[in-house]
């Protein structure tokens, strides 16, 4: 796993009490103050599916029996392509009543009267993903709501961005007292906050899936660069 950290100085600010209550600024307890965000990036370990199938029917019995159906369809479909039950999991499943829509021939508007549907999220290796995704189409999966890609440890991009962060907090400080003749103290106060993000896109796959058969479109997948910001808030006594 490759992980890439840049930052970017967000404020400085010298004697200033508003990220603790507890750290006292007057003369004679000077602090410097600094807010710092560092980005961790890293390769794409895991890729992450939101599939479903929707089901039009005369009756709301006939449409949720034809989206279990097909679920059923799709769902072996990703057994047999080896991803296991774990990485499968529901996301909403739902029967209703639905109204017209202007571009129905009159055939469509007399017989989509309820809509059943059925999405499920699938993770899956990233090396997997473009595989899983070819399975499901053909299989009858006719919804692709988002994709997105993660890492195995998620927790260990954001500390490394964090510590990222307090380090280039710490070096600004020592810079800013250096400038005032001044010497760095300890570090008094420390807050952090993470975002998750996508930036970039990376190669495609490496060993691609074989061609869809005829008059079946094919979704190319472009997996990206797995991104965690970090904003650290520090406080340093001046001595």
């Amino acid at each position: 796993m490759r992980y890439f950290i840049s930052a970017f100085i967000l404020a400085v600010v010298v004697s200033c009490p508003c990220f603790a209550q507890d750290v006292t600024v007057n003369r004679s307890n000077r602090t410097v103050a600094a807010t710092i965000t560092a980005t961790g990036y890293a390769d794409p370990e895991v890729g992450v599916l939101s599939l479903g199938y929707d089901a039009y029917g005369l009756t709301k019995d006939a449409a949720f029996a034809e989206n279990v159906k097909a679920a059923d369809a799709v769902l072996r479909a990703l057994a047999d392509e080896g991803v296991p039950k774990a990485g499968i999991q529901t996301q909403q499943l739902r029967v209703e009543r639905v109204e017209p829509n202007d571009k129905w021939t009159a055939e469509q508007r007399a017989q989509r009267q309820f809509l059943a549907s059925q999405t499920w999220e699938v993770r899956v290796p990233v090396a997997d993903a473009q595989s899983v995704l070819d399975v499901a189409v053909r299989a009858g999966a006719n919804e692709l709501s988002d994709v997105t890609w993660d890492v195995k440890n998620p927790d260990a991009l954001s500390v490394r961005a964090t510590a990222a962060a307090l380090d280039k907090a710490r070096g600004l400080a020592q810079q800013i007292v250096t400038g005032l003749g001044a010497k760095l103290g300890e570090l008094l106060y420390a807050s952090n906050t993470t975002a998750i993000q996508r930036a970039g896109t990376v190669a495609e796959m490496v060993a691609p899936p074989p061609p869809p058969p005829p008059g079946v479109p094919q979704l190319k997948l472009f997996p990206q660069k797995v991104v965690r910001d970090a904003t650290v808030n520090a406080i340093f006594a001046v001595e």
